[in-house]
Order: C-alpha cells, then sequence, then structure tokens
C-alpha cells in the first residue's frame, strides 16, 4: 500500500514524494546539446611546390540553431593545431588554403609519394567539438615516358619542372646531347608512340610552331624557362621530346626521353 504522509512538519516522506513530483517536470523538454561532425575530406593530392587545399566542408551540428565556430588543422600530426579559420553564424569558413613558406617549415621540403596525415578539430556555437583525419600526397605533374635513343654523349635526358599552376614558372632542361649541334624540340597535344629514325617519335605532330629547331650548347644543353599559361584546364596533358642531329645516332639521331605534364 503507498504511503500518505499528513501534517504541517515536513517529513523524510514529504521530501521524497516532491522530489518525484518537481523533479520529472523541470527535466522535461531539455534535449541533451550534440557535438558537430569533423569531416577532414577524402585522400588528397596536391602538386610538389603548389598550395594545398585543406577541405572541411563536409563537416556539420546536428543541432537546430548551432554552428561550427571554429575550424582547426595539425598539419604535422603532432598534436598541436597549426591553422584555424574562425567565424560567426553561418559558421567558420571550412576550406583553408596553405602557401608553400607556410606548410615547408611544419612538414619540411616535401617529398613525392609519401603519404602525409593531418588532424581535423571542429568546435561548434556551444564549445562542443569534434575529430577528424585525412591523408594526403605530394605528387609531380611530370611523367618520363621513357623512348630516349643513344648518341654520342648517351642518352640525352629532358626533364620538367614547374608545378604548371596558372603563370607559375617552367623550366624543360636537356642534358647530355651532342654539343653544337641542331636539336629538335617536338611539343604535341596527343602521345603518338610511332617508329622513327631508329626510335620512338612519342608526342604527335599536333600543335602548331613544332618541330622548333634550336642550337645546343657547348656542354650539350638546352635550357626553356618560360610560365605556364592561364586558362589549361584541368587534367590536361601534352608531351615533349628533342630530337638532335648527331651521326652516332642509329640514322643520325639521337633522341631525348619524352615527358608529359599534366595540369593539376
Amino acid at each position: 500500500m503507498p504511503t500518505v504522509c499528513f501534517g504541517a512538519r515536513r517529513s523524510p516522506c514529504s521530501t521524497v514524494i516532491a522530489s518525484l513530483l518537481v523533479f520529472p517536470v523541470l527535466g522535461a523538454g531539455v534535449a541533451a546539446q550534440s557535438p558537430p561532425v569533423a569531416d577532414a575530406g577524402d585522400f588528397s593530392f596536391f602538386v610538389t611546390g603548389g598550395a594545398i587545399t585543406l577541405d572541411a566542408s563536409g563537416s556539420s551540428d546536428p543541432d537546430a540553431g548551432d554552428f561550427i565556430e571554429t575550424f582547426e588543422w595539425d598539419l604535422d600530426d603532432d598534436g598541436n593545431f597549426d591553422f584555424s579559420t574562425t567565424g560567426g553564424a553561418p559558421g567558420a569558413d571550412p576550406v583553408l588554403v596553405i602557401q608553400p613558406n607556410e606548410y615547408i617549415p611544419l612538414l619540411g621540403v616535401p617529398v613525392e609519394g609519401l603519404v602525409y596525415g593531418f588532424g581535423l578539430r571542429a568546435t561548434d556555437s556551444t564549445g562542443l567539438s569534434d575529430f577528424d583525419t585525412a591523408m594526403f600526397v605530394f605528387t609531380s605533374p611530370w611523367a618520363d615516358l621513357g623512348n630516349s635513343l643513344a648518341g654520342t654523349n648517351g642518352a640525352p635526358l629532358l626533364v620538367g619542372e614547374g608545378t604548371l599552376l596558372a603563370d607559375d614558372p617552367v623550366t624543360l632542361s636537356l642534358t647530355s646531347a651532342l654539343d653544337n649541334t641542331t636539336a629538335f624540340f617536338i611539343a604535341g597535344l596527343t602521345q603518338l608512340d610511332a617508329p622513327f629514325k631508329g626510335g620512338v617519335l612519342v608526342p604527335n605532330l599536333d600543335l602548331a610552331g613544332f618541330p622548333l629547331a634550336l642550337p645546343t650548347g657547348p656542354l650539350g644543353e638546352i635550357i626553356i624557362n618560360s610560365t605556364w599559361p592561364a586558362g589549361i584546364p584541368s587534367g590536361f596533358t601534352t608531351y615533349y621530346q628533342y630530337w638532335v642531329i648527331d651521326p652516332a645516332g642509329p640514322v643520325g639521331f639521337s633522341a631525348s626521353n619524352a615527358i608529359s605534364g599534366t595540369t593539376p
């Protein structure tokens, strides 16, 4: 049988009943706050020597009226947050662009192919946080396609340098060719891979102005410095190769390796 308490004096019985009656009423309708959901993004590829872009735009806050107030990035994964963005409603900017002079002191000179990890902390307008991690790798926009043909000084070597980002410097260096002769610089928009002069002609002859006859230097070198034009779409690939007049070649020519450059 339930206990019934009477009288003016407060008793342990009345205290228990008051607690049962009052506290459920005071707690009714009060929902617990949920932390935000941090999303550091997918595995990313960045061009060696270029800026890196960290994108946390997949992050969200499940509570109505709350927003992510701060994004913090730990770029070298040492537990300390190196960069942050902060903002009021509707929230902080989830995208952060970091220049080489900012990330090299933390990561060192980027090593192509090495996988780097970074941490993200997202903190919402109520002070609750969530963490996520993601990985990225530095890659070169240049690829060596081989197909050199040896001459007097062995196989001429062609190397491309530069990020292939708009208006960034680009260098094409030919070395180990025969000195003081003529080399034909070929650039193409597609890959031909046709038999030619005892070797393989890799670039197609589909770009106006090429082949371009250039003199080799006293060390068998040719250095071309330029800037990468703006407006080249991402993923666009061009192909390059030198053919050098060289009596030591199979048919009077040697050839450099071919290279390709792909715009990030």
